[in-house]
């Protein structure tokens, strides 16, 4: 029996299923609606109260589960990060044991999603030959080949906390002088001090921002403002976050456990930004995979 034709037989069972559920749904919405209308015109049904508070009362305990699962799911995927990114981990497992020529393959991956931006809005990011590059958890070289291939003369500085993927960044690059890999995380505040105010021309982070997490969900928006206030501070033209569509989720932020030791924390960026909107603006991107939120910082005459 086909995966085909099960769906079929799934969606013709739900299709008598569906009904019912559709049409009560729909009066009970509306009635909750007429209750919060207050209107003679439109005076809500009998029954229109008792669901209102029945209604009413779930979505505040789920809310409450939704915040207690939340807090406590941080409190764990935080820790569990370093054992999803270390040597024995599953995002670089048994990188120690491959040899130079099994590392060098691996360069590049599948290709880096900042080329999709740099062929559709190129003048959107102003990214020019010969300006400098920071690359905040750049894996294994996928958007470093990129960046490398469109600006052959800029100077690119990338890191990571897996010292495996930096031996494959090393392996990859070791003919390109102005590439400079190293281990470094995101998350250590000494590590992001080390460089200057306004050191690199354009600063990105790819599909890691929304992995960042903390000690509970204050301390996860605390760790995430910081790391944006560095890399605005490091970046002296642009700052991009590439990451999934859920960077922009106007909804309630929510955990979404992946695999046994990694999750994302879904939520908006976009308030991150607001402390550095007195001196910069920031535009949406989109690719078929990738959202980008693009922070350019005004020139100094601007300013003045």
């Amino acid at each position: 029996m086909t995966r085909d034709f099960l769906k079929k037989i799934v969606k013709f069972v739900f299709s008598f299923l569906i009904r019912p559920w559709f049409w009560a749904h729909r009066w009970m919405r509306d009635q909750v609606f007429l209750i919060r209308l207050r209107s003679r015109d439109f005076p809500p049904g009998i029954l229109a109260y008792p669901i209102w508070l029945i209604s009413g009362s779930v979505c505040n305990i789920r809310k409450c589960w939704d915040v207690a699962y939340m807090d406590y799911g941080l409190r764990r995927y935080s820790k569990w990060a370093a054992i999803h990114y270390s040597p024995k981990g599953r995002s670089y497992l048994n990188f120690d044991k491959l040899s130079d020529k099994e590392l060098l393959s691996l360069y590049g991956g599948s290709g880096g999603r900042i080329e999709y931006f740099l062929k559709n809005n190129s003048q959107i990011l102003s990214y020019e030959n010969g300006q400098s590059f920071l690359d905040a958890g750049c894996g294994v070289g996928q958007n470093i080949k990129v960046l490398s291939e469109y600006f052959p003369d800029s100077p690119i500085r990338a890191f990571d906390v897996s010292e495996g993927a930096i031996e494959v960044v090393k392996l990859g690059t070791r003919e390109q002088k102005k590439i400079l890999a190293e281990s470094g995380s995101i998350t250590d505040p000494g590590y992001l001090g080390r460089y200057a105010d306004d050191e690199f021309d354009h600063v990105f982070i790819c599909h890691a921002f929304s992995f960042l997490m903390a000690d509970g969900e204050t301390a996860t928006r605390e760790l995430r403002q910081r790391i944006l206030d560095e890399l605005v501070r490091i970046g002296r033209k642009t700052v991009l976050i590439l990451d999934a569509p859920d960077i922009l989720n106007l909804f309630d932020p929510s955990l979404k456990p992946e695999q046994l030791h990694r999750a994302t924390y879904s939520e908006s960026i976009i308030p991150y930004f607001k402390v550095h909107l007195a001196y910069g603006e920031i535009c949406a991107l989109f690719s078929l995979e990738s959202v980008g939120v693009l922070y350019r910082k005004h020139p100094i005459e601007k300013l003045k």
